[in-house]
């Protein structure tokens, strides 16, 4: 294909990152502002400052009045860009839509094991009612009768999130309990609370703001001694033998970290576990349609689960509310990942 003039202003998004000239990324990684500044005029006001393109200069053209095509094409072709702090966004997470969603009430802490144990104590595990029909096949073909780390006394504290559980096993939970999983875009407007424009997204980075999670349960709040023998975490100090002043090497309290809330008041949904959602992971689910959608569920088959929140052992950019590219089988069990429930707004 030709060359593409940079005062073109009608070079559509397919022709201009089909250009050898354009379709570049510089040492970072980052799409230079001399890629995208063709794609609108008035994007051009707002990149001529900047050396990388950043979500709040996207921010600014929304309020600027560039169209909303035009939003959903950059942010659908680009393969990553990222935000005044750093941070990348994956393509899994756009294009950005507006999502309708009806009234629902999300537990506000992770599911503890002093929870759970009710799940098991009333013969949870034994009652096909409360599982799907490949969940029951799992369970029984392996001689599943407990989570994971049930019987192990670093994670088995009532207080603290349940854990090597599987997506089968949180959901019979949540049908034990008379609630269900939330879906995917259910768990992300919590995360976010009320939007606070009348655009398909807010810029909020983490359920408590923009604001470095430096005080929070996540792996970018463990440094190494100098000794190399011990680690402080936000939540505590741990020695050579992996002893911790508060038992929470790992995880904490379902409570714990109350500044890490977000606006509708759940606990942890960054940092601590990260949590089965009801979704199957689609990667292009949310690009195929530039269109609103209401109570989306997900695609109706899959081979993963989604997971959203981040743990104990993420990093900062996967704390995000939009960050997508964590997903399982759902027959995975693991050390860093709980779940919690949602009811509807008046449930039978």
């Amino acid at each position: 294909q030709s060359d593409i003039s940079t005062t073109s202003s009608t070079t559509t998004v397919a022709q201009l990152f089909a250009s050898p000239k354009y379709n570049t990324v510089n040492s970072a990684g980052l799409y230079e502002v001399s890629t995208l500044a063709t794609i609108s005029p008035t994007l051009i006001n707002y990149v001529s400052t900047q050396t990388t393109i950043n979500a709040d200069v996207i921010s600014l053209a929304v309020q600027s009045g560039a169209s909303t095509s035009t939003l959903y094409n950059i942010l659908n072709t680009l393969k990553t860009y990222t935000s005044t702090n750093g941070i990348s966004y994956g393509p899994s997470e756009s294009p950005m839509i507006r999502v309708n969603v009806s009234a629902f009430i999300l537990d506000k802490y992770e599911v503890s094991n002093a929870d759970y144990k009710n799940f098991i104590d009333g013969d949870g595990y034994n009652k096909r009612e409360y599982w799907t029909d490949a969940g029951w096949q799992w369970k029984t073909s392996n001689n599943i009768t407990l989570p994971l780390y049930w019987n192990d006394s670093r994670y088995n504290q009532s207080t603290f999130p349940v854990v090597g559980v599987s997506w089968y096993e949180a959901y019979a939970y949540a049908k034990f309990s008379g609630k269900r999983l939330p879906t995917e875009a259910e768990w992300e407007l919590a995360a976010k609370g009320n939007p606070s424009t009348d655009y398909p997204w807010n810029n909020k980075l983490f359920p408590w703001g923009n604001d470095d999670p430096s005080t929070l349960n996540n792996e970018d709040t463990l440094t190494v001694g100098a000794d190399g023998s011990s680690v402080i975490r936000a939540n505590g100090y741990f020695g050579a033998d992996g002893s911790s002043i508060d038992n929470s090497k790992y995880m904490s309290d379902v409570n714990s970290f109350p500044k890490g809330a977000s606006s509708s008041t759940s606990v942890n949904m960054s940092g601590n576990v990260s949590e089965w959602v009801n979704d199957w992971y689609q990667y292009e689910y949310y690009g195929r349609s530039n269109t609103e959608q209401t109570n989306p569920l997900g695609p109706a088959t899959g081979t993963f689960k989604m997971t959203r929140g981040g743990s104990w052992s993420s990093n900062k950019n996967e704390l995000r509310n939009t960050y997508r590219d964590q997903f399982l089988r759902p027959e995975s069990r693991n050390l860093n990942l709980g779940f919690r429930c949602v009811s509807n707004q008046n449930p039978v």
